[in-house]
């Protein structure tokens, strides 16, 4: 995965760690972390800053969407 500036263009940072296609990833509300699902059946939590993973999820199956409730305690995956 790559973030990129609107502003510039250009790629600000790469994300790297899923063995297959990345299909949904998610924002959390305060913007520190993001969640990636893969068609693997793998949930990942990403540090944004760091590009680092924090945690790996397993999902049975693939995943195809996932989200952060609104205050940023709880991340959902389905599939």
């Amino acid at each position: 995965m790559r973030l990129w500036s609107l502003a510039t263009g250009q790629e600000v940072r790469c994300y790297r760690g899923h063995a297959n296609s990345v299909l949904s990833v998610a924002f959390s509300p305060d913007g520190i972390w993001f969640l990636s699902g893969c068609y693997n059946g793998t949930v990942r939590l990403w540090d944004v800053e760091t590009a680092r993973p924090l945690a790996c999820f397993g999902h049975n199956g693939t995943v195809e969407v996932v989200a952060f409730s609104p205050d940023g305690k709880i991340a959902l995956s389905g599939g």
